[in-house]
């Protein structure tokens, strides 16, 4: 079952500027064969998102300029709380050389929360038959390490976390 809240302030583009707010909060579980009611894997408990931007217009006041010209800024960070994972095994892992999980305690942990900053650029050039637009998109600007498993490394020993991708720029045309 899940259940929760959510809440959402909105403002629509006017004036060039627009903006989204939201904070979820919601429990996910579940009930196992063994009839144990058990997390989910993404109940992380919460989640925030704040996205927002402006657009800039350019030669407004031009009258040679027949197309219109615009340079937008935008921004969205995530915050939420991490998946749930289930404890690793260690001694079976290392004998049976892969990842073995305590499966009576399913989902039982919870990995760290996740923060995502991203931010984007973009020129934007309006005609009366088409639209352009350039734009550089830098992804998890901070470069935050977002956890994405775990899992046992054989040759260590130890059980490691694999993060998900770090700061990653994106040039669209």
């Amino acid at each position: 079952y899940n259940y929760g809240l959510e809440f959402t302030l909105e403002k629509f583009l006017d004036k060039g500027l627009y903006f989204l707010t939201t904070v979820s909060l919601f429990e996910s579980r579940y009930t196992d064969g063994a009839g144990i009611e058990r997390n989910t894997a993404f109940n992380g408990n919460y989640v925030v998102n704040a996205l927002g931007g402006k657009e800039f217009a350019l030669f407004q006041n031009n009258p040679e300029k027949s197309q219109k010209h615009a340079i937008t800024i935008d921004s969205k960070m995530t915050l939420a709380g991490g998946n749930r994972v289930s404890p690793i095994d260690i001694m079976a892992s290392a004998s049976s050389g892969r990842t073995q999980f305590v499966e009576e305690r399913a989902f039982s942990e919870r990995l760290s929360d996740y923060f995502r900053w991203d931010i984007r650029v973009a020129y934007k050039l309006n005609s009366k038959k088409f639209t352009q637009e350039w734009s550089i998109d830098v992804q998890n600007v901070t470069n935050h390490e977002n956890p994405f498993g775990r899992g046992f490394n054989q040759d260590t020993g130890e059980i490691e976390t694999v993060n998900q991708l770090g700061i990653f720029p994106v040039v669209q045309y």
